[in-house]
């Protein structure tokens, strides 16, 4: 029998999408003649416990390969590290593998592509990685051999070999220290798409990531990557969670129906090693579409990013009058609504900053209180997306109170949506009433006075505050700050049309000096920054 590459399965909490991908993996012949390992990240706290059970106990019945192995971490490792520990042992051990993630699914001729082209290339050491995914998939791409080389490095299904992942280096300052201004440029697909900044993200601690070091070292290294015209491989769970809950109804709409069809055809391979440049060209033009902003924007945010204001009044206005849009424009809120109410209760959140706070804080409760809040007051809370995971997923039943803009509440109430108590301002609440647990997650900076609000925020509890998601910094000026509707909800599937609408709205950095003497009567027991690299606070009243 053939020795064919292991396929290698990383997984935490996406059930539905791991199933899938398994249900899709096995519609390939080689599928019984190959071993699947799997790693199951740990859970990070007794919150998710339930759900990683529910998937360690999925895996440990799964058939249809050679031999299964599973891998169950004890604590969770997260993403990164996870996969950077489960494909060095993995591939130490075998010289080769094909990795996925619990949100891929896969052609049913997958494997035989993967494994023929292990083999075919094993001694070319020109081709560093095998890629499943092309995100242009032939639509645009210029008509050529099936599959072609390319400097560009895709995660959603892939394969290396052992002599190839031995120089994979996450080194964040050393990475960010030996590319030159021309390496930059040519990292950046020509300075079209900027890699470049994931990189900087890394070494500032503002997002944890594996694959952009990757990508660097098979660069650095003068490699490139087979892909396919063709895709084989499509991400059924893309969001933040990239670590997600699917939608069932939306996540195949828009694969083509070619892809789930057999293909039996003879695979041929060229031993012409060079990048395709005629599908770089291709792949420059359809990201050059797709991020290109009209004169008029760039301008706006240009000038935007320049302001400064002495009073909230002042920026509001402009932000208003100038910039056609603020927290309180019904376009902004309607698009919320709208966003929300085609989630259909499945929201894709699982990994968001917001939720990552929401749970933390919630295990900071029970782990000082030895059991969950029963009531919670969301200062900014949206459209409460938290509390329904922690009711859905969970099955926490948490009373919960949010204050958000009065036109959103407003459209809130017309939609008949009320699974928390909405209020427009804190006035509306009974000032005798106690909550266990007050959360503000990034919104204290878009208040007109984040130290009066938080005045009367600590008077309605006598247990915990959280401060989360903080932007720090000069508190003296306004600012105006940009961004798109799509930005503006934690979602990313089901949006409406003009998500990639630019808003823009009045903010001023927050002086953690000033939240620490507000804050008193309280002690901080917690106090970390998230990866994204905003600071997280958790008070106790004393």
């Amino acid at each position: 029998m053939k020795n064919y590459a292991p396929i290698v399965i990383f997984t935490y909490l996406r059930l539905k999408t791991l199933k899938k991908t398994i249900e899709y993996l096995k519609k390939n012949k080689l599928s019984k003649s190959t071993n699947l390992i799997i790693f199951s990240d740990g859970s990070r706290s007794a919150i998710d416990k339930s759900q990683v059970e529910q998937v360690r106990n999925y895996i440990k019945k799964i058939k249809g390969f050679k031999k299964v192995t599973i891998n169950l971490r004890k604590k969770n490792y997260g993403l990164a590290k996870n996969i950077k520990k489960g494909v060095t042992e993995v591939i130490n051990r075998f010289g080769k593998a094909i990795i996925l993630e619990d949100d891929i699914i896969v052609s049913n001729n997958f494997l035989n592509y993967m494994n023929l082209a292990l083999d075919f290339y094993k001694d070319q050491k020109k081709v560093w990685h095998i890629n499943a995914y092309n995100f242009s998939n032939h639509k645009e791409c210029e008509k050529g051999n099936e599959y072609y080389f390319s400097r560009l490095m895709n995660c959603w299904g892939w394969a290396t070999w052992k002599d190839r992942w031995k120089y994979f280096d996450d080194n964040k300052k050393k990475t960010y220290n030996s590319f030159s201004k021309k390496e930059i440029y040519d990292f950046n697909i020509n300075n079209k798409f900027n890699y470049w900044q994931q990189i900087e993200k890394n070494l500032n601690n503002q997002i944890n990531s594996w694959a952009i070091f990757w990508y660097a070292s098979i660069f650095k290294n003068g490699g490139l990557c087979l892909t396919p015209q063709k895709t084989l491989s499509h991400n059924i769970g893309y969001d933040s969670f990239s670590q997600n809950i699917p939608n069932e109804k939306n996540i195949f709409k828009n694969i083509p129906r070619s892809f789930f069809n057999k293909n039996d055809k003879k695979i041929y391979f060229s031993k012409h090693i060079v990048e395709d440049k005629n599908n770089l060209r291709s792949i420059e033009r359809i990201i050059s579409k797709k991020t290109k902003k009209s004169f008029l924007t760039r301008l706006k945010v240009k000038i935007s990013n320049r302001l400064n204001f002495l009073s909230f009044e002042k920026a509001n206005f402009f932000s208003k009058y100038f910039l056609f849009s603020n927290y309180n424009s019904i376009n902004v809120n309607e698009f919320k609504v709208q966003s929300f109410k085609n989630q259909k209760n499945d929201f894709n959140i699982i990994d968001s900053p917001s939720l990552k706070l929401f749970f933390d804080s919630i295990n900071f409760y029970k782990k000082h209180y030895g059991k969950f809040p029963k009531t919670i007051l969301d200062f900014g809370g949206g459209l409460g997306e938290n509390i329904l995971v922690l009711r859905k997923l969970f099955g926490i039943k948490i009373s919960c109170t949010i204050i958000e803009n009065k036109t959103l509440v407003e459209i809130l109430k017309k939609n008949k949506i009320n699974h928390c108590k909405f209020y427009s301002n804190l006035e509306g609440i009974n000032k005798y009433k106690e909550f266990d647990l007050v959360i503000c997650s990034a919104s204290l900076e878009y208040v007109k006075n984040a130290d009066q609000t938080l005045d009367k925020l600590k008077n309605f509890t006598n247990k915990l505050i959280v401060i989360g998601r903080i932007n720090l910094g000069d508190d003296k000026y306004f600012k105006i700050q940009s961004s798109t509707l799509e930005q503006n909800v934690p979602y990313i599937e089901n949006l409406p049309h003009n998500k990639k609408k630019m808003i823009f709205y009045p903010y001023r950095n927050l002086s953690l000096k000033k939240l620490i003497n507000n804050l008193k009567s309280f002690k901080i027991i917690y106090k970390k920054k998230d990866q994204n690299n905003k600071l997280n606070i958790i008070f106790k009243k004393i």
